[in-house]
């Protein structure tokens, strides 16, 4: 934990976490496996879907400050992260940025602090709002404008801030859809999704577009249809991190023997299943999307907790929880 005020830090308000004490970068962030160094053990318990990753602009320099591509093995070095369930990792936080190793045993209490609110939700909430109560004013792309401005190279500003900021004002419900859209890239890994889709009544929605784009990926990989890699292909800079040739393109051939190839989005169709799909695809969000044969009205908000027992007994019969599937 360090006591650091920086000019125009965009961390309003952040969990102070004491060296010992605090998890992140142990169940969250790029995953580092205890061995011959001095960092200990992160796990990653919190992965992004493949669909996350590649709704970014290629150009947005979130992308690679958000979604690690890579986790650290025994011997501190980066290597692809787990092919099989695409573990994508939130790169945000790791426990190998730190500036003083914990020591080889370390685990948790890594005095990573947890960020609350930032500069950055300030201007989305104040935009958001502001569209509510008058549409996309000029006040409210304004503050729009300043998120986009920082994730972007300022030479593409013209297109990728402000053209796009002009196409997505034409009525108050394009613009909130920017904001929806805008709030994922820059919250990402920060552990506020679900409950600000549960605020817009978007969640159901969010998560079968997230499966169904998960099957598609893997369709065509599998057919060869698609436009985005089956196949990466890495190997290691001078420096030690791990280089991907081609983490948006396919590409046939690598440019020389020094890159490796391997699975990556074909490792998410598997052809032993009836369904033909990798059994995270369908499993990790079932109870969300009617999976596993839940008789529950197509979108109900499964993830309202249901009224306690106790609830429903002393309401003399006013209260239910009919309709939202929990059978009680």
């Amino acid at each position: 934990c360090k006591f650091i005020t920086p000019v125009n830090s965009d961390i309003l308000f952040e969990v102070p976490f004491a060296v010992g004490r605090g998890d992140v970068g142990w169940n969250i962030g790029i995953k580092v496996d205890p061995g011959n160094h001095p960092y200990g053990q992160g796990s990653n318990y919190m992965s992004f879907p493949p669909t996350y990753a590649y709704s970014f602009d290629r150009q947005d320099t979130r992308l690679e400050a958000t979604c690690g591509f890579y986790e650290i093995n025994s011997d501190f070095v980066q290597q692809l992260v787990q092919t099989g369930s695409i573990r994508i990792s939130q790169a945000k936080w790791s426990r190998h940025y730190l500036d003083n190793p914990p020591g080889a045993s370390a685990s948790k209490g890594t005095g990573i602090n947890w960020p609350m609110l930032r500069y950055a939700d300030v201007l989305l909430m104040y935009a958001e709002a502001v569209n509510e109560l008058n549409g996309p004013t000029e006040e409210a792309k304004a503050a729009f404008k300043r998120v986009r401005q920082r994730a972007f190279d300022e030479s593409v500003w013209n297109t990728k801030v402000d053209q796009y900021i002009a196409s997505n004002s034409g009525s108050s419900e394009d613009f909130f859809n920017a904001i929806v859209n805008e709030r994922a890239w820059e919250f990402g890994g920060e552990m506020i999704r679900k409950y600000e889709l549960i605020r817009w009544n978007l969640y159901y929605e969010k998560v079968a577009k997230t499966v169904e784009g998960c099957k598609q990926m893997a369709n065509d990989a599998f057919n060869g249809t698609g436009t985005l890699p089956d196949y990466l292909y890495t190997k290691l800079a001078e420096n030690g991190d791990l280089q991907i040739l081609n983490i948006f393109d396919k590409v046939a051939v690598a440019p020389d023997e020094t890159w490796e190839r391997l699975s990556w989005l074909i490792a998410m169709y598997d052809e032993t299943r009836p369904d033909g799909y990798a059994e995270w695809i369908t499993r990790d969000w079932d109870n969300y999307i009617n999976g596993s044969n839940i008789s529950v009205p197509q979108g109900i908000v499964r993830y309202i907790f249901p009224i306690p027992t106790i609830g429903i007994d002393n309401s003399q019969g006013v209260l239910k929880n009919d309709g939202y599937g929990f059978g009680f």
